[in-house]
């Protein structure tokens, strides 16, 4: 495993090179996922085997329901089809009363190109399934930074592509 930056080392960290640091860290905590898990279902999906938008926000709520000190749900607007849009707050509760620097992850801003969507929710089910498995990588990005992700940014281009 890769060590984690001392406290003094953190404490200095550019932007730039924190998120360099995460990208990092994303490639080295991915363990090969059990059969049948949230993977199985994120690589089966209807379109062309992308998930479809009921199938991500079904996985999306299975996510929620299975962390709901650590993930948290916004919406944050509306589409121009009255869709609402919503922002996936990633973050221990104690991290966001210490108001900690801000990620943003954003996919389909493009309607056909569902292969950002599929990363997206790959670094976040990732990331959550190694914070409960307790990786001190994982907790660490968790306690220290709060990650925003906003899956759909435009619902009704990726929906009139189904």
């Amino acid at each position: 495993p890769r060590p984690t930056p001392s406290s003094r080392d953190r404490s200095r960290m550019e932007p730039r090179t924190w998120v360099l640091h995460c990208v990092l860290l994303l490639a080295s905590i991915a363990p090969a996922p059990l059969a049948s898990s949230w993977t199985d279902k994120l690589n089966h999906g209807s379109i062309k085997g992308y998930p479809s938008y009921d199938e991500t926000n079904a996985l999306l709520e299975d996510f929620l329901a299975q962390n709901p000190g650590t993930l948290v749900k916004q919406q944050i607007g509306s589409s121009y089809e009255k869709r609402p849009i919503y922002a996936y707050v990633l973050g221990t509760r104690n991290g966001r009363l210490r108001r900690p620097p801000q990620v943003l992850l954003t996919a389909l801003t493009h309607a056909r190109e569902p292969a950002g969507l599929t990363v997206l929710m790959y670094v976040l089910g990732h990331l959550l399934e190694q914070f409960r498995q307790g990786d001190p990588q994982a907790v660490y990005v968790l306690e220290t930074r709060e990650i925003w992700f906003i899956p759909f940014v435009n619902p009704d281009g990726y929906i009139a592509n189904q």
